[in-house]
Formats: structure tokens, sequence, C-alpha cells
């Protein structure tokens, strides 16, 4: 019998549960039609909701530092949910698709940032968690965690965009394919203008 000795032991599993969730529809709704439309984004940025409200309420009795940094990875995360929603809404524009991107890295890197601020490793001086001068330290410290982000997803796109390029693929065409598959009115319209070439 399951017995929740305290509300911290089911807060990754519930996490991970709409993270699993999220993945199971992506993976039902790329071999098959039977799930609606954009139901993957909508599980992805309740996903990211929940994981939010989580951080955002189980910080009662910590230190000033301890709820600065989960406050730092709470708008990491909800920058994450609000970008997917714009992905959702926006399918032909790119820019939701690099934010959420973006901010997914700028919340995984935090994640270990964390970890090494709040439990350092031995050896290693801990914080004064109540100290103003060090807590400027972590604010900046996590705008620099966006411009390494940001030079992450430049990177990584321009590598993208290269290999696309060497490869003969178009802006246009990659902008299209949803899970794997041409959209019929384009792949149709690509049709007879390649007809019309033969002719």
């Amino acid at each position: 019998m399951f017995r929740v000795i305290h509300g911290l032991t089911t807060f990754p599993y519930l996490s991970y549960i709409l993270c699993g969730l999220n993945g199971i529809v992506d993976i039902i709704m790329f071999y098959t039609n039977f799930l609606p439309k954009k139901l993957d984004y909508l599980t992805a940025s309740l996903g990211f909701a929940v994981e939010a409200f989580l951080f955002a309420n189980h910080l009662h009795g910590r230190s000033s530092m301890d709820k600065q940094v989960h406050y730092y990875l709470n708008y990491a995360v909800m920058a994450c949910a609000i970008s997917t929603l714009a992905e959702m809404r926006y399918q032909k524009s790119i820019i939701p698709s690099i934010c959420r991107v973006l901010f997914t890295m700028v919340q995984g890197f935090w994640f270990y940032t964390v970890g090494f601020i709040l439990y350092p490793p031995n050896g290693w001086a801990p914080w004064n968690q109540e100290d103003h001068d060090q807590m400027m330290n972590i604010t900046t410290l996590y705008c620099w965690h966006y411009i390494l982000a940001i030079i992450c997803v430049i990177i990584i796109g321009s590598i993208s965009s290269f290999f696309a390029q060497e490869c003969g693929l178009k802006e246009d065409n990659l902008l299209l394919v949803e899970y794997g598959r041409v959209n019929d009115e384009e792949s149709s319209s690509d049709d007879e203008g390649r007809t019309s070439l033969r002719k």
C-alpha cells in the first residue's frame, strides 16, 4: 500500500507523469490520426504549467536564497508553458519554437546550478542564503544562463541551417513538415508544379 509520507515524495512523480503523458500523446499522434490536432502542444503546456505551480507552492519555511532560485526557475518554466501555447497558435512562425527551446535550455541549466547552490559538493564553500550581495550574484548568474542558452540556440540553429542547405531543403518546406509528413495541400501543389514542368 502506497502511503504519502511527505508532500515532496509525490512532487517529482507528478512532473514525470505529465511529461510522460505528453510523450505518449506525441507517439500516438505520430502513428495515428486518433487524437485531436494540436493536443501534443496542450499536454506539453499543461506539464510545464503544473510544474510551475508545484515549484511555486513548496517553498514555505525555506531560506530567502532558496526561494529566490526557485522563483527564477519558475519564470523559465512558465515561459516554456506560454511559448508552447504560442507555438500551437502560430505554427508557421519559427519564433515561438525557438523561444520554447531557449526557455527549456534555461530551465535545464538552472536546475543544475540550483543543485550546486543549495547543495554544494564537499570542499566547496556554502552560500550564505540570507546575504543580500550573494543573492544579487544569483540574479546576475541567472541572467548569464540566458546568454548561454542564446549562444547554444544560435550554434545549433546555424549548424541545422547549414546541413539543411547542404541537403537542398528550403525553409518553407521545413516549416510545413508536421509529424514527418508534408501538408497535403503543399504536396499536391508541388506535384502539380512538377507535372507542369515535365510538360
